[in-house]
């Protein structure tokens, strides 16, 4: 597979990944006019060990079993000239493991983001599924910073006892210990590495600082996860017993859902209040409860209960608070003071805004109503960045195409396109040809002009060549700045296609000038000859 190639309905546009196994692609889906993202294996692809085939086969069919608004959906799986490919939804926000090397998360971060993950989690959990590969890179993130797990390509599916066979791999870093020894797993191992993963979120970095598995220090060692205060010591002392609790050697001495631990690490961080218990939500129906929602009873008996070892923590009082952690403000709308600040938020005042966010049911947005907000974030950060100077053009062709394909019916997409905007849309036109004509319609001469000349600085050769095409009758300033800009272009041009066609555009222009002189000179009057 390569960028251009076409298979089904979908044509690829751009290569944005590659792991130990697989090639991940951009796409587009020209039945549905939206972006996906496609992830190959060759058939013949063979790893000690493994096989990627099986274990590309089986994500598929596992995903394809499940529903979540937190899960990232399959929309096709197929082969294409000996690859294997699933055709995924493609989100623009990186991934959880690109965040984290920009540093440690806030506890308002990371109790917002746990929350979410730990929903995908317990569904899948629900559904007798179990990930067995929980890490940043495998959690990716929206414009917004909302997760969606991916990677099920290890995942395993439980027996009627709960149990599945162990698959023998995964990411060391975050593996729980049984799956070194033991033959057989459930669900908490995903719990082992939902801990570690939060440690890391919260401190910027794994339990031993990654020399040594936190898992084969345990079954090496006897030892037991850090005291997260050791790295930040303004966290509460708390945490670091619930983590142990999550990462214990023994699975049967861990919480039994991500819901109690994320319960648990709210609870901690803000003592004397109860946390949302969203258990009967979460799995089966996308829509947050309101106050007037019907709850199904609690199983007091059946129900797993996560026990904490921290005297402080099992006397707190508790008041009833409601509303799902997941619509807390997201980190853009906060400001870093706040943030800062997050251990001495006014509690009270945090849990108002609670309550005000679930007077309400309100519905998950749809496919379609993320994709435009996506969009729309990325038009607006490519907007400020375009705003800001002269260098060279940032957006990339998956992004332009995901924000051209919105922004192109502006007006019935309800969305803000001024003339800077139209400007930035022209010169990604012109990078990747795509929609040119559009784009140049809606602008004035000297936008065009504007945006033209600075094309023909780009990085990419037919970019450069496509925007001097333009520049052959286009209007001029006065005085003029074509022939005197494409002349400084044509000096640095390493490029023989486009020197060909610098060199046409001075050509063009200078007998456009040169019959412009002509005609607009008076006529000469006839002498008369001496007799």
């Amino acid at each position: 597979m390569e960028v251009g190639s076409e298979f089904s309905h979908y044509r690829v546009v751009e290569h944005i990944g590659r792991g130990g196994m697989a090639d991940v692609w951009s796409a587009r889906d020209q039945r549905l006019g939206r972006t996906v993202a496609v992830k190959t294996v060759a058939r013949n692809l063979t790893i000690q060990g493994t096989n990627p085939v099986t274990l590309f086969e089986r994500e598929a069919q596992t995903i394809a079993g499940l529903e979540h608004p937190y899960i990232l959906p399959i929309h096709e799986f197929g082969d294409y000239q000996g690859q294997l490919y699933i055709v995924m939804r493609y989100v623009s926000g990186g991934s959880l493991e690109d965040r984290l090397e920009q540093g440690p998360m806030t506890l308002h971060e990371t109790i917002r983001m746990g929350r979410l993950i730990g929903q995908a989690l317990d569904y899948a959990h629900e559904n007798k599924v179990i990930h067995l590969d929980i890490k940043p890179s495998n959690v990716l993130l929206d414009t917004s910073s909302l997760p969606y797990l991916a990677d099920f390509g290890l995942a395993a599916v439980l027996g009627p006892e709960g149990r599945a066979a162990n698959p023998g791999s995964g990411t060391l870093l975050y593996m729980a210990p049984e799956q070194l020894t033991s033959t057989e797993l459930d669900h908490r191992a995903d719990i082992y590495s939902f801990g570690v993963l939060i440690f890391h979120m919260l401190t910027g970095q794994l339990p031993f600082d990654a020399a040594v598995s936190l898992a084969l220090r345990q079954v090496q060692a006897s030892e037991v996860m850090p005291d997260i205060r050791a790295i930040k010591t303004e966290l509460p002392g708390g945490i670091t017993e619930l983590l142990r609790g999550c990462t214990h050697i023994e699975p049967a001495q861990r919480p039994g859902t991500l819901h109690d631990i994320m319960n648990a690490l709210e609870t901690i961080i803000m003592p004397g209040r109860a946390v949302l218990d969203d258990t009967a939500v979460v799995a089966r129906a996308p829509v947050p409860r309101g106050p007037n929602a019907p709850t199904e009873p609690a199983d007091d008996e059946t129900r797993p209960r996560i026990e904490i070892d921290t005297e402080d923590l099992m006397t707190q009082p508790l008041d009833p608070i409601t509303g799902p952690i997941s619509r807390l403000p997201s980190v853009d709308e906060i400001s870093d003071e706040t943030q800062d600040q997050a251990l001495g938020l006014d509690l009270p005042e945090l849990s108002l805004r609670r309550l005000d966010l679930d007077s309400a049911p309100q519905p998950m947005a749809s496919t379609e109503q993320i994709a435009r907000r996506e969009a729309e974030d990325l038009y607006a950060r490519a907007r400020r960045t375009w705003a800001h100077g002269q260098g060279r053009f940032l957006l990339g062709v998956t992004h332009f195409t995901i924000i051209n394909d919105y922004y192109r019916d502006a007006a019935a997409n309800q969305l803000d396109l001024d003339e800077g905007g139209t400007q930035m849309l022209l010169r990604g036109a012109l990078e990747y040809d795509l929609e040119i004509d559009y784009w140049w319609r809606l602008l004035s001469d000297e936008s065009r002009r504007w945006v033209t000349l600075h094309a023909i600085r780009s990085e990419n050769a037919t970019a450069r060549i496509r925007a001097l095409e333009r520049l052959h009758d286009l209007p001029d300033s006065d005085p003029p700045q074509i022939p005197k800009l494409v002349a400084q272009a044509l000096q640095v041009e390493t490029n023989r296609d486009a020197k060909l066609a610098a060199i046409q555009v001075l050509e063009i222009r200078a007998r456009l000038r040169a019959s412009q002189t002509i005609l607009t000179q008076p006529p000469q009057r006839g002498t008369a000859r001496a007799g």
